[in-house]
């Protein structure tokens, strides 16, 4: 079982994602943040010398004046050049981040199991997380140099102020308070209407790209379902727009509260320096230091209490993104080196499997697949030929019962050890719209003269000698140039994809899910033909729908109702009055 999601991610775990674009622009963007901060230090002890000067009027001489514009003027030019190279770090540091987040969800995306990824749970912790990946996780270095500064500031200055007067600087402090204590309820309630609304967001992004995929495109137009789709997107944007706008609503009544009493306090601080300042008590310059420093102690009070209260608010924030990373298989997928597979049968004994929530769709398989045998598994629409097949490629486990091979249970074994064993070809295989080649090779890891015997064996030579570019041709309509196919020609080179598998690795065993799929009868028995001759030794299951497709093989399985009821040769099969026959001659097509 995976742990349940967080309500908050451990402070460690945040900053840690704060350091993912590498320790030394951590650093550097860490240090000019400080520096940055700390020059005003300065910028307020020289507008005092620079404005005594000026009030001295004809007592100040030019060396007083000059070494004042000097201080200041050199300040402001350090100030601008810290502040355009912090900004240029910092936006660097930030795209770095992004990119490490986005490169460690996709990661975790590839590890989990097929069910997780699957799950309407997972789903919308990964789409929250997706959404705060990108920002969040870069803002953290910033926040905590803030926090920094921030003490380095208020300490500086509420000290310069304490020396003149302690009550005041209570006051000035305290004043910012309120105004940080809302904005963090604010952020708790933006995150938790967040967490709320995960699965409209998420329905929202599906529906708005199905109006704008390609691959949904034609049954849209021919079927008019473009403006019932438009019309619910628009109804999800409705109501997410409007829990925003409520939220921002009471965010703003709350920050004109607490920013109203904060500028109250400053102004009164303000009256009380001038009073002083008329009275003699303070020069004008001394009356400026202390006013900025007024300003800037109340900007330190709320300056470190929002960066804590950022903290604090990326943590409810980050929850789902180290929540989703913390999620572990349950398939082991990498494991340390085991001892070669014996070569053996490959065994389902009493396999049962149900999809969670769902009815049982596996009720007790039990199936044989010896070495170089080549077995078809036929059976109507939803009696569990698709879900055998994803149990034999180890996408998911059985409830109940073993798949083993000898006497070897898979799920003993590391999952990429087995698969490594395995070409396998799905009902859904995906076509990708890149070149010929990455959809034969999408790991780019088999040589060009098995991309071709593969086209070869698929039937498929003809069509990619016709393409522009051979190998290298861009398919699909997505990008430039892409040449489009038939589905006829997408399942050719998907059962390619499957066999230049075979070819380039030696995998023993081959599961082939229709691969005669949108082809007439006449490439059926070809492609048949070629299938015996060229996979000759390799052990084969292939499941198909058509009786001249599995006309070839030394047995047929009928499956229904998630069980084999029926097994033998084609012509035992044929010759009997049982499932296969009412199969293919009193339902033919099913």
């Amino acid at each position: 079982m995976n742990p349940a999601p967080r309500e908050s991610a451990p402070l460690r775990e945040v900053l840690r994602l704060g350091t993912l674009a590498g320790s030394r622009t951590v650093t550097l963007h860490f240090a000019l943040t400080i520096l940055g901060g700390l020059l005003p230090l300065g910028g307020v002890y020289a507008m005092r010398l620079l404005v005594d000067a000026v009030a001295a009027g004809r007592q100040a001489t030019v060396q007083t004046l000059g070494t004042a514009v000097a201080i200041a003027s050199g300040i402001a030019l350090l100030g601008v050049l810290v502040s355009a190279v912090s900004a240029w770090i910092g936006e660097r540091h930030g795209r770095l981040v992004a990119d490490r987040c986005a490169e460690r969800m996709l990661a975790q995306a590839s590890r989990l199991d097929l069910a997780q990824i699957e799950d309407p749970a997972v789903l919308d912790l990964m789409q929250r997380a997706g959404s705060e990946a990108g920002t969040r996780p870069a803002r953290i270095v910033a926040d905590v140099a803030s926090l920094v500064l921030a003490c380095v500031m208020l300490l500086a200055m509420g000290t310069v102020l304490a020396w003149l007067d302690p009550l005041l600087t209570a006051v000035v402090a305290l004043a910012a308070v309120p105004a940080v204590v809302l904005r963090v309820r604010h952020g708790r309630r933006v995150h938790t209407w967040q967490r709320s609304t995960a699965p409209q967001q998420r329905e929202l992004a599906y529906v708005s790209g199905l109006v704008a995929s390609r691959s949904a495109a034609k049954e849209l137009r021919a079927g008019g379902w473009a403006s019932r789709f438009l019309d619910r997107a628009g109804g999800l944007r409705d109501g997410l727009r409007g829990g925003a706008e409520r939220l921002a609503r009471a965010r703003t009544g709350r920050e004109v509260l607490g920013s109203g009493l904060a500028v109250a306090a400053l102004f009164w601080a303000y009256a009380t320096l001038g009073a002083r300042a008329l009275g003699g008590a303070l020069s004008v310059g001394a009356f400026v230091m202390y006013a900025q420093a007024v300003q800037r102690t109340q900007g330190g009070v709320r300056d470190l209490i929002g960066a804590w209260a950022a903290l604090a608010e990326h943590r409810l924030f980050l929850a789902a993104l180290t929540s989703f990373t913390a999620l572990e298989p349950r398939i082991e997928m990498d494991a340390p080196a085991a001892a070669p597979l014996p070569r053996a049968a490959l065994t389902c004994d009493a396999v049962h499997f149900a999809y969670p929530g769902s009815p049982q769709v596996l009720r007790g398989v039990d199936l044989t697949l010896r070495p170089g045998e080549h077995v078809a598994l036929v059976g109507r629409n939803g009696s569990g030929k698709s879900t055998l097949v994803r149990l034999l490629a180890r996408l998911h486990d059985p409830d109940d019962g073993s798949i083993r091979i000898g006497d070897v249970e898979l799920r003993t074994l590391a999952a990429a050890q087995w698969r490594a064993q395995l070409a396998v070809l799905f009902q859904n295989a995906v076509a990708l719209d890149l070149t010929l080649r990455d959809n034969l090779a999408p790991q780019g890891d088999v040589a060009e003269p098995l991309l071709h015997e593969a086209l070869a064996i698929a039937g498929a030579s003809e069509r990619g000698a016709a393409l522009p570019h051979g190998l290298d041709t861009m398919l699909g309509r997505r990008f430039q140039d892409g040449v489009e196919l038939s589905a006829g020609e997408w399942r050719r080179l998907l059962l390619a994809r499957a066999l230049a598998r075979v070819l380039a690795r030696s995998t023993p065993f081959v599961v082939l899910d229709e691969p005669s799929a949108f082809l007439d009868p006449a490439a059926a028995r070809a492609l048949a033909q070629r299938l015996r001759e060229r996979l000759a030794g390799v052990a084969l299951l292939i499941v198909e729908q058509r009786p001249e497709a599995v006309a070839w093989v030394d047995r047929i399985c009928v499956m229904d109702g998630g069980r084999i009821i029926e097994s033998g040769t084609p012509a035992e099969l044929s010759a009997r009055d049982g499932p296969f026959r009412r199969l293919f001659v009193a339902a033919p097509g099913v």
